[in-house]
Formats: C-alpha cells, sequence, structure tokens
C-alpha cells in the first residue's frame, strides 16, 4: 500500500535541467518525478478507507488519484480516533481480506494510525510536498 506524490516538471525548465542532468542516460526530457510519501502494509482499516473514500469502492489493484481534501480528511479522522479509541470500529474500522492481517483493534492498528498522523501533517505541512499531486496504490 503505497501513497505517492508527483511532481510535474512541465512547467519548470530548471527543474526540468536538473532531473536531465542527474540521468543523462534517458536523453529525454522528464515530465514528472514521483515521490514515495508512505507505504504500509496489513493496515487494512487504510486500505479499506481509501477503498470506500477514492477508489468509488472497488477494491482493485490500481493508482487512484487522491485530493489534498481527501488526506486532511483522513487525517481528521485518524486524530479523532487516536482521541477516543472507542469510536475505531465506527470510524474507521478495520476490513477482512487475503494478506490483510489481522481485524483487531490492537497496538498494532493505533500504532498505524499514529504512524499515518505523523506522516501525513509532514507531507501537508512541507511547501513543497503539499503542492504535489496525490496517489494511492495497492498490490496483493
Amino acid at each position: 500500500m503505497y501513497l505517492y506524490g508527483k511532481k510535474f516538471l512541465w512547467n519548470d525548465s530548471e527543474e526540468q535541467n536538473k532531473v536531465s542532468e542527474a540521468l543523462p542516460q534517458m536523453k529525454r526530457n522528464p515530465k514528472y518525478v514521483e515521490y514515495e510519501l508512505m507505504y504500509w502494509r496489513k493496515a487494512n482499516h487504510i486500505h479499506r478507507w481509501f477503498v470506500s473514500n477514492v477508489q468509488n469502492d472497488e477494491d482493485v489493484c490500481g493508482e487512484y488519484e487522491v485530493s489534498k481534501d481527501d488526506l486532511i480528511k483522513l487525517l481528521t479522522l485518524i486524530s479523532n480516533v487516536l482521541a477516543n479509541k472507542d469510536i475505531a470500529p465506527e470510524v474507521l474500522p478495520t476490513g477482512a481480506g487475503f494478506f490483510f492481517g489481522n481485524t483487531n483493534y490492537d497496538d498494532f492498528y493505533f500504532g498505524s494510525l499514529e504512524r499515518t498522523k505523523k506522516e501525513l501533517e509532514e507531507i501537508l505541512s512541507d511547501p513543497e510536498l503539499s503542492k504535489m499531486d496525490y496517489y494511492y496504490s495497492s498490490s496483493w
């Protein structure tokens, strides 16, 4: 499970030149640079949220655009659950499935929320990262 950002370069010739110089063997102008922003493993509750809120309830491997507002909504939900753990099953439920891990509301569940919260706060507050186009992808 990945959240990544794309920085499009077609309007930024200085950035295009930097990337071209770093990869002279490509002999072409780069159009974008892709950054891995987050990686999860067996965080089925996070995946379920993306499926429900970004993927139109279609749980298929693919690349899905995620808006900045979507990330803010997820961050808000996570903050609410961490402030009141009793609401976790209702607000950010787990999801069963192949390779999904356990569905308990345990240390792993809340630890993954804490890490996701921290990472999302960093992404959304960073002037460069907050300007990117975001995408979610999962592969099983």
